[in-house]
């Protein structure tokens, strides 16, 4: 969401309504304890919490579409069933980008 600026963006590549990601990430600030975004009508912009987690987060993404990445080199060898187990919150933002990894 912060790459595109936008919450409608963010929420129609996540197949998402607008208003349940805005939950969500409501939600995550609170299981957090600190707004991480600040919003306006027209600006969205990472908090001086926000700025310092974006780094870990995006490593963390990065660490995950590596391994699905290696677990779909695998895959061409050798085929079985991956479960993947996750807090819900981990599995709505990162699991999406790892299983467009693996439908290429």
């Amino acid at each position: 969401m912060l790459d595109l600026g936008s919450f409608n963006e963010a929420a129609r590549q996540l197949n998402l309504s607008q208003p349940a990601l805005s939950r969500r990430i409501k939600g995550l600030e609170a299981s957090i304890g600190a707004q991480l975004i600040e919003r306006t009508t027209r600006h969205v912009a990472p908090t001086q919490v926000g700025r310092e987690l974006l780094p870990l987060v995006r490593r963390l993404v990065d660490e995950f579409e590596e391994s699905i990445l290696s677990i779909s080199d695998l895959g061409g060898r050798h085929r079985a069933q991956v479960t993947i187990a996750s807090v819900p919150t981990a599995a709505f933002y990162f699991l999406h980008k790892g299983c467009k990894v693996i439908q290429r």
